[in-house]
Order: C-alpha cells, then structure tokens, then sequence
C-alpha cells in the first residue's frame, strides 16, 4: 500500500469501540477540528529518497520505508508483563490503550500516516496519562518524540507529559530525539525545558553522546549551540568524539574535526580518539593527525606534538596501543607517510632503532660469511677429508659449529617474537570483548539497532587473529633451517661413512642453503630504506613474472610436444644414415633447449630443415614471434606500467616496514629504556619545535591540505543537498522531492567556483605584473645610481688632475 493511499485512507470511523471492556469512546461528542498537524515524522535518508537498494520506496512495505525507526520500540504488555510496567494503585485501561495505539502505529502494525488527535483527547478525558510506560519505562511520550510531529510533541507537552522522564537505563526523550536526528524537537523539548546534560543511568552518556553515536549530524549542531558540553565523558571516560569513532559514525566524526574537537583524549582504558579512528575511521585520520602539527608562521617554527601520539601513562594499561601501534597492527599504509608519524619515525630511530640496526646487521653478516667460508671451503679437500684430520681442520668445525647455533638461535628468537605478537593479539582481543561485554549492560532491548552492533562487533573482534604465516619472514626461517639441518646430517653422514654421491648430494643442498642465507640479509638490511624499498619492488616484480609466466607457460608447453613430436625422439631427422646430435632427441633437451632460444641461443636450423624446410621454419619462426617479441615486450611492459604506478605506494610500504620494526623493537625494550622514551618525548618532544622545511615538503603539505578543504567543500554541499531535499518533502505529498532549488543552487555554486579560479588566475598574472614592474624599477634605479656613481668618480678624476 502507498503512503498516497495511506494518507486518503479514513483515519476513524464516527464510532470506535476500543477492545478494553471498560471504554467506549463515542467521537460524535468529541469531533472538533484541530489545526494542528499530526503528520508522521518521515526519517529521510538524503542518499537515497526514492528507493533502498534497487527496489522503489513506493513498491515496500510500510515496516521496510525508512521512516520506521529501529529505536525506543514501545512494547505492548501482555498481563504478565504488566507487573514489570509503571506501579499504580488500579488499573488504568485507558493509558495501557493509548500506550497500545502507539505501539502499533511505531512498529508499523497500524499503518497510519497520522495520528488520530481525537481519538487521543477522548483517552486523555478519560484519564489516560501520556507518561504510562511499557516494561521498559518508555512512556507514551516517547513514541510521539520518535514517530510524530512537533506539534504532535506540542499537544502532548500541553497535557503534562514529561519532557525529562527516563526510563529504567535512564535514557529520556531528548535522548531518543538526538539518536535519530530529529533537530526540531530538540528545539522543542529544549525550549519546554529538557535538560540538556542529563546522562543515562551506568553508562552515563549525554544527549550529545547518543547523537554522536548515532551519526545525527543535526542533532549535535543543535545541542551544541544550546551548550552540550563536547568534553563531557561516560562511565569509560570517552567524549563523544569517542563514541562516534567507536561506533563508526562517520559523519559525526568529520564534523567533530571540522569544529576542531581535540582527538589527543584518553579514555579509561589508556586509547586515544585517533587511535581508535586509525582502526574504526582510517579515512578521517590523516586530517585527525594534523592537529598534532601547529605551524607558526611568525617565528618560522613547526611544532609537533608526539608526546600526544603515545598512550597517556597516567591511564596506560597492558593493553593500551599508541597510534603508531594501531598503524602497524592494522597496516594502514596510507597513514604511515603523515609528517608526524615520520617525525616520530625519526626520533624513535634515534633513540634506540639505530642501535637495534647495527646489531641485528652485525650477527647477520656474520652468519652470511659464515657460510660463506664453509662453502668456499669444499672443494678444497676431498669428499672423505672435509673435517679430518680433526686438529688440522679444528678451525673449520669451530666455524660449522658456530654457523649452527646461530641458526637456531635466529630461530628461536623468530618463535618467541611470533608468540609474543600472538599473545598480544590475543589480550587485545580479551580486552576488546571484556570492554563490549562491559557496555552490553547498558543496551536497550527497544533499541533493535545496539543488538546488532553488538553481535557484528563481537563478530569482528572473533576473527581478529595473529596468524604466523601473513609474515613471509616466518616462512623462510623455518624453511632456511629445513636446508640447514639437511645439510647437516648429509654432511655428518657423509663424515661417518664417506660417499661420492652423498657427498655431491650434500654439495647440492649447501648451494640452496648459501643462496637462503644470502636472501635473509634482507631481513636486517629493509630497516634502511633504500633496501625497503628494493624489497618492495622485487615483491611487486615477482608478482607480475608470475602472471607472465602463467600467459607464457600457456603457449610454451604445447610447443615442447610439437617441437618433440616433430624432430625428437626416434622418429627425428637423420642425416648420412645416423640420427643427428642437434639436442633435441630427449624431452628435456628439447625443454632446456627452447627455454635457451628465448634469450638468444641458436638452434640447429640447418639440420632440422633437412628434415622438413617449411615445417622447421615455420615453427621456429612463429615460437621467436610469441616468446622474444610478443611475451617479453608484454612483460618490459607491464614492468614500465608498475614502476610507474607503484612509486608512491612503494614508498609508503617500505617505511611500513620501518615501522613494523621500530614497533617491535619498541615492544622489546627493557623498562629502562622505555622510560627513557617516555621521558624524551615528554621533555622534548612536547612539542617538538623544528624549523620550516623544503618548499617542496611545504607544498605536499598544502597540497595535502588542499584535499581536505576539498573534501570538506563536499560535505558541506552533500548536507545543503540532503537539508534542500528534506525541506522539499511536503506536507501532503511527501514522497515527490523537488529537487529544482538545488539544482539552482549548484549551478551557482559552479559559477562561483569558476569565478574564483578566474580570480586566482587574474591575482597570479597580477603578482606576475608586480614582479615585473618591481624589476624593472629596481634596474631603473641600479642604472641611475651606477651612472651617478660614475659622473661622480669622474669628477673626481677631473679635479685630481686640475690639482
């Protein structure tokens, strides 16, 4: 049924007996007019005012629109629950009918598009209370607040409903108005006298907090130009600020930045607002972490505070993360490059990152030459004398031995920093769940919405897992000891019971093993960048030969068994009698042979054309087509088109790396030199004070800024566009949206745009002029001085030579 329907539908018959044996209303008596609007109050989505999803807002059902709120449902009571509601002397049939007729118009049982005012008096005269509640304390006047017209709201107002009643979580109706939004009662329960600081009962939040969770962008400006205080916190000492980013109010969270609320606060637990926006809000972070950057263009000074970035100590607990953490844990690579965490980069690198450098360098070009010396040492001596006599090659076993307990000593150190991470992961798990479960206590059963939060949060934070194999370095370790210890035992076998072929065997593995160990001084050496940075490139170049190589292999193997087919084997070519040796009797030959031709070996064209000239040419001719031209310019190509695109992305991955590190070896600290930290940072670096930069950094940074003022630039037209809409939906036709006045709007707005890029071009050209005529003023001026000083150096001469 439509809501145009709905709307010509009859509201009541002359005669109405409500199902409550002790009421009869009869609106013969009570049919006066009224002009006060009794609309449904519509919940108007601004992104999409004509349909949810695909499907039409006309083709739903009336409990599927969008105007139906999921929040303070009133319940009806059956008899049981009746006990739980409101205590009262008698019964009191004529408020539990009008708090029914409410329920069912909220939870779309009755679908009526307005609310039968008379129907509503004839209650209220027989001694109905608009203050009657359901189990959960609501009372009828929420629904009115929810569902219903201000001057619904008005009426209710006028007969003694309380504006400031809290139901048993201590939620009241200023409450329910912020949460979804509705900014004109606000006005109108402010202005009849609702407390604007009231908090709910445990969970201690304020009006401002439910609009702040419930991304009601227009309620916190009004509570806001009313005096709701936006440092006010709950029973987890978070600010609103806090609960927007923890329930992922996007919108709020960009006004809150835009107002300048500050997100270097803590709650209870030790977590900033922009450490839980790098996990619940990264697109609002970068901006968030500008205001720990406070330029001073008077004294040419940048101040950066990154005191502020790490957990507060005071409230600091096990679990506490600092933003740089919270970066690494949820690898946000596009935070990684802000100028504050670089600056903190730096300082950490100073304070203990260069020393963790050099020593984890030094144990592993150590290991690397040890190695080394082992395999050079090989050829050396036979396959029965590589370790004896014993005396003679003590040297050689010292080396061995030290090789192998350095092996297992990176090891080990990989598995404890492995179960170290896991157990990390895992407390910050138990601490996420413990701090949910602490505020399910405070979910209401009528507000459907907070349930769901809960199960998809608790969800999350389920899946939320410290798997060893993300990080490919584990890997490798554990490969690196496989090969080591294989070499090994051959080599101990081979000593206990000399062997030729165990001895070559052995030979083949320590190659593997020398080219392990080679590749894992990379795992030290990525800690600077330049190696970080080849690192990341060589991930992404491996990545595109194996899509090559998979296009490749598609037309590579199929001419192995033709070429095979053709010219191997028994039936190849002769000549004078005999098989000829061209390399391509066997299937590996011929394997080994084309994978040759490829980079520029020849093939024995003569011999095979023997065989069959046109076959051989044609063959071999189209193989050089697709293999050295069509796959190795598609794969130049592909290397170009990455280089290109990855550049900025590359950079950003491998101070990620940096930072991984740093953080690990910050995790890894003695108490000592944690407190030095902590004692650094607090002394000098709150703020940091440093000298303007580059031009060049200078510009990325305004340019950076560009795009939040350009970011901030359409928000504020996707509001003027939603408020536009909304103020289009008439009363009557509520469902047609005028959007002409908009569209005028943003035609302006386009002219205006285009007038001040012609402004700033005119005022560049300006300056251009300026600089010009400045110049040639000051030549003007150089010449006239140059020539005055020259008639004066000449008179001078004159009069030395009269003397």
């Amino acid at each position: 049924m439509s809501l145009n329907s709905l709307r010509k539908k009859s509201i009541l018959k002359s005669s109405v007996k409500v199902n409550t044996p002790n009421i009869i209303v009869d609106f013969e008596k009570t049919n006066e007019k009224t002009p006060i609007d009794s609309s449904r109050n519509l919940i108007v989505d601004p992104d999409n005012l004509f349909r949810k999803g695909p499907i039409p807002i006309e083709k739903l059902s009336f409990k599927d629109q969008t105007h139906l709120s999921l929040k303070a449902c009133l319940k009806e009571m059956n008899d049981n629950e009746k006990s739980l509601s409101s205590v009262r002397e008698a019964s009191d049939p004529a408020s539990e009918m009008l708090l029914h007729y409410f329920a069912r118009l909220g939870n779309g049982a009755d679908d009526e598009d307005t609310v039968n005012l008379q129907f509503v008096k004839a209650l209220l005269d027989e001694g109905a209370s608009l203050n009657f509640t359901d189990c959960y304390g609501q009372s009828v006047f929420f629904a009115i607040v929810r569902d219903w017209h201000v001057n619904v709201a008005s009426f209710a107002i006028e007969r003694r409903a309380d504006v400031n009643h809290k139901d048993k979580y201590g939620r009241t109706p200023l409450h329910l108005a912020a949460a979804i939004d509705y900014s004109a009662m606000i006005e109108v329960l402010i202005k009849n006298g609702a407390l604007i600081d009231a908090v709910t009962t445990g969970e201690e939040q304020s009006a401002l907090h439910y609009a702040a969770r419930y991304n009601a962008i227009h309620s916190i400006e009004v509570l806001i130009s009313h005096g709701a205080k936006l440092d006010s916190v709950d029973f987890l000492l978070r600010t609103p600020l806090h609960v927007a980013v923890e329930f992922g109010s996007h919108k709020a969270v960009k006004y809150f930045l835009e107002i300048g609320v500050p997100v270097g606060t803590y709650d209870s637990y030790g977590n900033s607002a922009v450490g839980l926006m790098v996990e619940k809000l990264p697109s609002c972070t970068y901006e968030a972490m500008n205001q720990f950057i406070v330029n001073n263009n008077s004294t040419r000074k940048i101040y950066y505070y990154l005191d502020c970035l790490q957990f507060d100590v005071k409230f600091a607990t096990k679990v506490s993360k600092s933003v740089l953490q919270m970066v690494v844990m949820h690898n946000r690579i596009d935070l990684i490059m802000h100028p504050v965490l670089q600056k903190l980069l730096n300082v950490n690198w100073n304070l203990f990152g260069r020393r963790h450098a050099v020593i984890s360098n030094f144990w592993n070009v150590l290991y690397t030459m040890l190695a080394t010396i082992l395999v050079y040492s090989i050829p050396f001596t036979s396959y029965d004398q590589q370790y004896s006599p014993p005396k003679a090659k003590a040297w050689k076993i010292v080396i061995a031995c030290v090789f192998f307990v350095l092996t297992f000593y990176f090891l080990i150190k990989q598995l404890w920093s492995v179960v170290q991470n896991t157990k990390c992961i895992n407390d910050y798990k138990n601490y996420k769940t413990t701090r949910l479960k602490k505020q399910k206590q405070y979910f209401h059963p009528a507000w459907f919405e907070e349930q769901q939060f809960f199960e998809e949060e608790y969800k999350r934070i389920s899946h939320l897992s410290a798997n060893i194999w993300n990080d490919l370095w584990n890997i490798f370790e554990f490969m690196l000891v496989v090969v080591v210890l294989l070499t090994y035992i051959l080599h101990i076998i081979n000593i206990i019971k000399p062997n030729m072929r165990l001895f070559r065997a052995a030979n083949y593995v320590s190659c593997i093993m020398l080219l392990f160990v080679y590749f894992r001084l990379y795992k030290t050496l990525r800690i600077f960048s330049i190696f970080s940075v080849f690192t990341v490139l060589l991930g992404h170049v491996l990545e595109e030969l194996i899509r090559i190589l998979l296009l490749f292999l598609d037309f590579y193997v199929p001419y192995l068994f033709i070429i095979f087919m053709l010219f191997g084997g028994k039936n190849g070519y002769k000549q004078e009698g005999e098989l000829n040796d061209s390399g391509l009797k066997n299937f590996d030959d011929v394997a080994y042979n084309m994978w040759l031709i490829i980079f520029g070996k020849s093939y024995p064209h003569k011999s095979l054309e023997e065989t069959n000239i046109y076959v051989s040419q044609v063959a071999f001719g189209l193989y050089f087509i697709l293999m050295t031209v069509f796959f190795i310019y598609i794969y130049i190509g592909r290397l170009n088109q990455v280089f290109c695109n990855i550049h900025q992305q590359t950079l950003a991955t491998s101070n990620m790396m940096f930072a991984s590190i740093m953080v690990n070896e910050e995790n890894s600290l003695k108490l000592k030199d944690k407190m030095k930290q902590k004692k650094f940072l607090r002394h000098f670096c709150g703020p940091m004070e440093v000298n303007y930069e580059s031009t060049s950094r200078q510009v990325n940074e305004e340019n950076q800024s560009s795009k939040i003022h350009i970011d901030h630039i359409v928000t504020s037209v996707d509001n003027i566009s939603a408020f536009l809409s909304k103020s289009n939906l008439k009363k009557k036709k509520k469902n047609t949206i005028n959007l002409e006045n908009f569209s005028i709007f943003n035609t302006e707005v386009q002219k205006l745009t285009q007038r001040q890029q012609e402004m700033e071009h005119e005022f560049s050209e300006l300056k251009k002029r300026v600089a010009t005529e400045q110049q040639k003023s000051l030549d003007s001026i150089k010449e006239a001085v140059d020539a005055h000083l020259n008639e004066a150096a000449a008179n001078k001469r004159k009069l030395e030579k009269e003397s």
